[in-house]
């Protein structure tokens, strides 16, 4: 059986993580009865740990901030980039930004945000794989999904529809309309370490049991040619990450039997991470790998079919974007949906709006991963009209986190941003005090 899902609902929200449940929460808030298909069981584990500030702005709107302070995910002070023999500092406070960055567990994050889903009055369903959208008719889609608890299948029809599937990608898929960048053809391999030693934000290096007192810094190395690999400090365990280019792929197959011991080993002697690793254990079975993740779909929005964060697009996390721009990926199609149920009269206007501004951030997403000097023309140019489009405080941000990494540095000097100079510091970390 299957009745506590309705037949019909004004909004179906196709997946619960950060896209979907800002989407689904803002909308329930508003009154609107939203239906959200998960396809997981909650929690769930999921990458991408560490999370810049500006997505608070986004969890006040879900009233869900308050529950994630509660949480006491451990802080993240900032950053320390090596990159080119060279490292640099980066500090949030430097840009008035008084709220943390924090390093999270995303099976909790996200559970917090899905639960805040349930108290603003939407309904979650959970284990429920949506298997097609069928968008034929511009005023009603119907949603076909599979239990897969009891594989019976079932339909609910909307008004609207919000793919959040994440990199499933459902609509898109569905549409073959999702494009793979042939500019990142990396391979991401990632796992968890029992513990490391790690800075603080004053660059004395802590042991792992000191955690708690002094937050923590992502750190992130260049290992050549556009790779690049992270490390970030979580409550029990460590997050390491490395990003392939297809020339590295190749001399990372042979560096062990298993996956998990060419991660190992490549992860020890990684710049800047790999010393602070020397001590640690690899956890079991935690090491996971994915190839060509970098996509976007041709079209964001499909009739009464708005796609939001990781189904919309993904491209390289080094700027610790992701789950911001996915938050933002939820907020706008919100926005579009919420104001399109009221004025039915103007549905274009806030679809075409909302393909607009979130095509915006896609391309400057993209263009922050690329090297500078490796940023085709066209996405330069684009860069150049876009990028004045993001507040001052966001933009000295984006332009100082891409200036540590080497990337976007062209089109820095081109804006005239010699603020960032001040905001990025050079440090020897060579000869680090041990507390």
């Amino acid at each position: 059986m299957n009745s506590n899902i309705p037949d019909k609902c004004d909004v179906v929200v196709i997946g619960g993580g950060p896209a979907g449940s800002i989407a689904s929460g803002i909308l329930a808030k508003k009154g609107f009865e939203v239906v959200v298909l998960e396809k997981e069981k909650f929690p769930r584990n999921t990458v991408g740990e560490s999370i810049i500030p500006t997505f608070w702005k986004f969890t006040d709107l879900i009233d869900a901030s308050e529950d994630i302070e509660n949480e006491g995910f451990l802080q993240k002070t900032g950053g320390i980039v090596a990159w080119e023999g060279q490292a640099k500092t980066l500090s949030f406070k430097s840009f008035g930004i008084n709220r943390n960055a924090l390093h999270v567990e995303r099976d909790r994050f996200d559970q917090i945000l899905l639960n805040k889903v349930k108290e603003k009055g939407g309904s979650v369903f959970e284990q429920m794989k949506v298997e097609h959208v069928d968008i034929s008719n511009p005023n009603v889609a119907i949603v076909s999904y599979q239990n897969t608890i009891t594989d019976e299948s079932h339909v609910i029809r909307a008004k609207y529809v919000i793919d959040a599937s994440g990199q499933r990608a459902l609509f898109s898929k569905q549409k073959r309309s999702r494009e793979f960048d042939k500019d990142f053809g990396f391979q991401a391999v990632w796992g968890y370490f029992d513990k490391s030693n790690f800075y603080d934000k004053n660059l004395n290096i802590r042991t792992f049991k000191e955690r708690y007192d002094h937050g923590g810094m992502t750190v992130v190395s260049d290992i050549g040619n556009w790779g690049w690999s992270w490390k970030i400090m979580l409550r029990e365990k460590v997050s390491v990450g490395i990003i392939l280019s297809k020339k590295h792929q190749s001399s990372f197959k042979g560096g062990g039997t298993t996956l998990e011991e060419r991660f190992d080993s490549f992860s020890k002697e990684i710049p800047l991470i790999g010393n602070m690793l020397l001590e640690s254990s690899l956890i079991s079975g935690s090491v996971k790998s994915i190839r060509d993740y970098a996509y976007k779909s041709t079209d964001l929005v499909y009739e009464n079919c708005f796609l939001a964060g990781d189904a919309a697009a993904f491209v390289d996390p080094i700027s610790s974007e992701g789950v911001p721009v996915s938050m933002y990926g939820g907020y706008l199609a919100a926005w579009a949906v919420s104001n399109s149920l009221r004025k039915p009269h103007r549905k274009e206007f806030y679809k075409n709006t909302f393909a607009q501004e979130y095509d915006k951030r896609l391309k400057i997403f993209k263009i922050l991963a690329y090297p500078s000097k490796q940023i085709p023309d066209h996405l330069f140019k684009l860069g150049q009209k876009i990028i004045h489009s993001f507040s001052e405080q966001e933009l000295l941000l984006i332009l100082a986190q891409s200036n540590m990494t080497g990337r976007f540095e062209t089109l820095n000097k081109l804006l005239g941003s010699n603020s960032v100079s001040r905001e990025v510091k050079e440090v020897d970390l060579v000869a680090p005090t041990l507390l």
